[in-house]
């Protein structure tokens, strides 16, 4: 287990680097300064909105679900992370959208719409992997008595 840590810890600084270089070939300073605005703002929405808000519905998850395994709530916990994260990843479309924009070609989805549909697809997976963890714990009961 120490070694697949290792190489991922490896394999991620190796694409950090691979995008500051990027970032730094390709980006004049002022693009570099609002990317670094951009990424400061996005620890702040993580630490102030995100991190908060996936950590209370886990505790409710984990307070609620008594009656689900903990593989079933961890399920559940992963799905909800899964949001969270494809959502940070949205907003900034949907917002951009309800401000509208002189180029309709800047912006070509409903950004609201694929929102929605990432949650119940999210939500879709998880209620499928915690049903089949379920099946596959009574089979394993049956089994077992």
């Amino acid at each position: 287990m120490r070694a697949v840590r290792v190489l991922l810890v490896v394999v991620g600084a190796g694409l950090v680097a691979v995008g500051v270089a990027e970032a730094l070939a390709h980006l004049t300073v002022g693009q570099l300064g609002g990317l670094g605005v951009w990424l400061a703002g996005a620890i702040v929405v993580h630490d102030a909105l995100v991190a908060p808000a996936t950590a209370v519905v886990s505790r409710m998850i984990e307070r609620g679900g008594r009656a689900l395994s903990p593989a079933s709530r961890g399920i559940l916990r992963v799905g909800l992370v899964v949001g969270s994260v494809l959502t940070l990843v949205l907003v900034p479309g949907v917002v951009a959208q309800g401000r509208g924009t002189s180029n309709p070609t800047v912006l070509t989805h409903d950004y609201a719409v694929t929102l929605g549909v990432v949650w119940a697809v999210v939500a879709v997976v998880a209620v499928v992997t915690v049903a089949s963890v379920l099946v596959l714990q009574r089979r394993s009961d049956v089994r077992g008595s």
